[in-house]
């Protein structure tokens, strides 16, 4: 009985050992993880998610540390290089009533992988002269460029108006269904 009882311990104990240095074994909580891969494009999207979370909180202080020192900003007038767009800004985020928020919605990285660039929507918000809100919406391009650190920054950022629905087409209603024959 005891020899029985030692080769069941000697048994689990291999299969323990096993297990763990099995490094094809996926626990349960990692499948999630790993079925969700991590493309370049991913990433870009999600370090212009930040850009955006980032201007929320730092305001133009933020996009100080997304511009490359070469950037092209693609505005009324074009905006050549960082300094340039420090100017330009620091002037329209001095107003407290100003807010520019936006959502990208696609991203692409070129086969080199140093550089992409990012798409999507975008909402400023400001109260005009009488101190009505005034909301402006569109769509954006954004190009990005690896830099020699390893770190994307924006060499061109630009945009068109847009109609008002497709600033955030999760919180429009949808529209309603017609008859296709």
């Amino acid at each position: 009985m005891r020899i029985v009882r030692i080769a069941f311990l000697v048994c689990c104990f291999a299969a323990l050992a096993f297990a763990q240095g099995n490094p094809d074994r996926i626990a349960p909580s990692q499948t999630h993880k790993r079925m969700r891969a991590v493309t370049p494009e991913s990433q870009l999207m999600q370090l212009d998610a930040d850009f955006n979370r980032e201007t929320q909180k730092r305001r133009d202080a933020a996009w100080m540390d997304y511009l490359a020192d070469n950037v092209v900003m693609d505005r009324a007038q074009p905006i050549v290089g960082k300094e340039a767009a420090r100017e330009a800004l620091k002037k329209a985020w001095a107003n407290p009533d100003f807010s520019l928020t936006w959502r990208p919605t696609g991203a692409h990285v070129f086969e080199g992988g140093t550089m992409g660039f990012t798409w999507g929507y975008w909402e400023s918000k400001t109260l005009d002269a009488s101190g009505k809100p005034r909301i402006g919406t569109g769509q954006y391009l954004t190009v990005w460029r690896k830099q020699k650190d390893g770190k994307w920054k924006i060499i061109w950022d630009g945009g068109a108006d847009g109609p008002e629905a497709l600033v955030m087409p999760t919180t429009r209603k949808p529209a309603s269904k017609r008859n296709i024959k």
